[in-house]
């Protein structure tokens, strides 16, 4: 019962003496030795659960040996029991080809590092990790383990693609704003020598024609509005502005147009959120872009909810519009804000609506997104920051 804590009482300097006194540097020995052993158990088992990233052990067939706090959260399992009832590793990989391609350099090289994967949680939710992993063999080789330690790269991801956003933006901005330029002059020659020849015309059969060159020369006029729109940098200073106002402003405007069609506009607006900076032109713009895209994807009757919420802790307005439309298919969604993407028939759209919308709420120090259900409906929303960290011109 008192394990290595025990000694023997020597008496004497015979042969007797000399083994007990051995004995007794032995379990002394053996008594440091367990020490260091449990204290280096200790600090190993403080720095595997004080870790921030996941750290999960296998062994080599992939059944699960151990795992920390950080581990458990990251699967979204309750706790070390519900981990561990996990099949294998293997299970946590979404795609097949991953989990072959990491267990062939495990085995090959031993080890793995920063290995992008996908991962299923326990609930089915899909992250995107990086694995670093080493393969552990004992001295006799008989058994092996794998430690691996996960990281959810998720933010990392969505950061990334932001940023791959915001320069596809940039770039196709400036090329954009060079073609509208060039077609905005003789454009307007050809809007204003049709309009003089209106006035002039007589003949009905001509008149006909010649509108039909001015209604598709002003077709051509919105789409250069929309390309300069798109490359513009905030060319406003940006002034405290109700909210609320701002959108009622833009509602008024169509309010009377989506009726006719059967479509509903409802309001939730927070009472008593603070001015915001903006500038109310680019953002009643936003307004009406989205409020278009609802519109458009209610087939029949339906309704538009627009919802303003303060959010405290990041001292944020949120301004959301959900519709009851047809949704956003998920093949297309990684598209929804690239220039000149639309699914609108031709003619009935240029695609730069959610892209000029983009670039709008950015340069405001905001942010913009959606979450969408087939056969249910879509909301857009954007964020914007109640102190003023946009671009500036």
């Amino acid at each position: 019962e008192k394990g290595l804590d025990v000694s023997l009482d020597v008496k004497g300097s015979d042969e007797i003496a000399e083994l007990g006194e051995s004995f007794n540097r032995m379990i002394g020995h053996l008594k440091k030795s367990q020490e260091d052993l449990l204290a280096s158990e200790a600090k190993y088992r403080q720095i595997f659960e004080g870790s921030k990233d996941g750290i999960i052990v296998t062994d080599c067939d992939g059944l699960m040996v151990d795992v920390n706090n950080a581990g458990i959260e990251l699967f979204g399992c309750k706790n070390r029991d519900d981990f561990m009832r996990s099949v294998t590793i293997h299970d946590f990989f979404v795609h097949q080809e991953t989990c072959t391609a990491f267990l062939e350099q495990m085995e090959t090289a031993g080890f793995v590092k920063d290995f992008e994967a996908r991962f299923r949680k326990r609930n089915n939710d899909e992250i995107d990790v990086l694995v670093t992993a080493t393969r552990q063999q004992d001295k006799h080789q008989e058994r092996c383990r794998y430690e691996c330690i996960i990281k959810d790269i998720g933010e990392w991801k969505s950061m990334e693609q932001q940023i791959r956003q915001a320069e596809k933006l940039a770039s196709i901005g400036q090329l954009a704003a060079g073609v509208a330029h060039e077609i905005n002059n003789p454009l307007s020659i050809v809007m204003g020598y049709t309009g003089l020849l209106l006035k002039a015309a007589d003949n009905e059969r001509l008149r006909r024609d010649l509108q039909v060159i001015r209604n598709n020369a002003a077709m051509c006029k919105k789409i250069v509005e929309d390309l300069l729109n798109f490359s513009r940098q905030a060319d406003s200073r940006l002034v405290p502005a109700d909210i609320a106002e701002t959108i009622r402003s833009v509602i008024e405007v169509v309010d009377g147009e989506f009726a006719a069609n059967g479509i509903t506009i409802r309001t939730d607006f927070e009472p008593g959120i603070p001015p915001v900076p903006m500038s109310v032109d680019r953002i009643r713009q936003v307004c009406l872009n989205l409020l278009i895209n609802a519109s458009q994807a209610i087939e029949g009757r339906g309704s538009i909810l627009v919802t303003t919420r303060y959010e405290a802790a990041d001292h944020m307005v949120r301004v959301a519009f959900t519709d009851t439309g047809c949704g956003i298919p998920c093949n297309i969604r990684h598209k929804v804000f690239e220039p000149f993407f639309t699914t609108k028939e031709p003619g009935q759209g240029t695609g730069l609506g959610t892209s000029v919308s983009y670039g709008i709420v950015e340069e405001h120090g905001g942010e913009i997104s959606f979450t969408s259900e087939e056969g249910k409906g879509t909301t857009f929303w954007f964020r914007l920051p109640l102190e003023e960290k946009g671009k500036r011109p």
